[in-house]
């Protein structure tokens, strides 16, 4: 009879490696068991706890701006792109003055670390109709 030995389970979302929580499995065997977070909520998990951003109200913004999606421009009449919505002008602007010009708008990581950032500098009337939907920022 094979004896599991799971970690202890922590207060916040489990720790992952490439969004999957492993178990040891007595012996060298490892086995893999699905997170509870998507590979994309492991990413913004992993970013907002790297800033120091809460994953809540990043997660809320993603659900009011993209209904959680990170890909394309669909928003403001195909004017804004991404998982945070932004507009090609703002992205410029910011990466910018905040020295971030090796960020890129495809990426989804990019996306939540400039987001972060503009939101701890206090500029969250980039995002004014969902912060009027989820409370301020």
């Amino acid at each position: 009879m094979s004896r599991y030995i799971l970690p202890p389970e922590p207060s916040n979302p489990p720790e992952t490696i490439s969004g999957l929580k492993m178990a040891i499995i007595s012996g060298t065997s490892l086995s893999a068991i699905s997170s509870p977070l998507s590979v994309n909520e492991t990413i913004l998990w992993e970013e907002s706890q790297r800033l120091d951003y809460s994953y809540d109200t990043l997660y809320s913004l993603w659900g009011c701006e993209a209904q959680w999606r990170h890909e394309g421009i669909f928003g403001d009449n195909y004017l804004a792109y991404g998982a945070f919505q932004w507009h090609f002008q703002s992205w410029e602007f910011y990466t910018r003055i905040l020295d971030r010009r090796d960020f890129n708008i495809l990426s989804f990581k990019d996306q939540i670390d400039l987001t972060i950032l503009v939101l701890q500098r206090g500029d969250w009337w980039n995002w004014k109709n969902c912060a009027q939907k989820i409370g301020s920022f």
